[in-house]
């Protein structure tokens, strides 16, 4: 017996892929859900659009949106024993792709209906949760030029050409139970998954339930660098340009309270960061 399901819905998402609302409810409907569906107007609060509903009162929450809407969620309705299942649709789908979640509709919602879930580690910068990257520099610039503009691929490419030539490396210092380290650089992503999305992999080593997020700081590459480190990306290789290590807890002093990003979603940073990685608090249908 299935108990009751929230289904929250991107309807920018939806719409870019074609997510047809009354086939969505037959599928539902077919598969015997006791479902509610909200949709998440409210960019950046989707606690207004959950206002009059009460999550306690569903035992798992489908979310049907990219990895910024699943965040959103995550932080909005987490409870330990809480289950979730995706559909991503969203415009690179890193945590969708690392967790091997399809991304139709129709087979996502089969994962969902079988039960199984696996317990998730999850990431937290300061207060808030992430499930799959988060990061500052280079990649925090992008996904705040990017969420004001058109989505997809392309719409993230010409937002990093624009942003590249303009862009510097940051002074960091690192502390984590082993010591401090101090350095410069382009980015820094704290991995929980493996990938920023569209197979781009920042973090070949990282996995969801090994208690650790891998930290991966980037030098600015050099334009002749560039095609190398993006075959690195795709191959799952390292790059001379990339320094990492695995932690539990540890934490980062930035020279600025620039932007940072959780799954892609851009917000805004603090000069002192405290990250730690949460083993198995999260269940999700994969």
């Amino acid at each position: 017996m299935l108990g009751r399901t929230l289904v929250i819905v991107n309807p920018v998402s939806a719409r870019r892929h074609n997510l047809d609302s009354g086939h969505f409810r037959k599928s539902l409907d077919r598969r015997g859900f006791d479902y509610q569906i909200v949709e998440w107007q409210t960019a950046g609060n989707i606690s207004h659009d959950l206002r009059n509903i009460d999550p306690n009162d569903f035992q798992r929450i489908v979310i049907a949106g990219g990895d910024g809407t699943v965040n959103e969620v995550l932080n909005t309705t987490y409870s330990p024993g809480r289950e979730y299942g995706l559909i991503p649709l969203g415009s690179g789908n890193g945590l969708g792709r690392s967790l091997g979640i399809p991304r139709s509709p129709e087979k996502a919602l089969d994962i969902v209906e079988k039960g199984n879930f696996r317990l998730l580690d999850v990431g937290v910068m300061n207060d808030r949760m992430f499930l799959n990257v988060a990061g500052m520099g280079f990649d925090a610039e992008v996904a705040q030029a990017f969420g004001r503009t058109s989505r997809g691929f392309i719409g993230y490419v010409i937002e990093v050409v624009r942003l590249y030539f303009d862009a510097r490396e940051g002074r960091y210092s690192i502390t984590t139970s082993e010591g401090q380290m101090e350095l410069d650089a382009f980015l820094i992503s704290i991995a929980n998954g493996d990938q920023w999305g569209n197979n781009f992999y920042i973090a070949r080593g990282a996995r969801f339930d090994d208690g650790l997020l891998d930290v991966v700081a980037m030098k600015k590459p050099a334009l002749y660098q560039i095609p190398s480190l993006l075959q690195a990306l795709l191959r799952r290789k390292n790059h001379k340009l990339m320094q990492t290590f695995a932690s539990d807890r540890f934490s980062i002093e930035r020279p600025n309270t620039s932007a940072v990003h959780f799954d892609g979603e851009p917000m805004e940073g603090e000069k002192s960061l405290e990250i730690r990685c949460i083993p198995g608090a999260v269940r999700v249908f994969c």
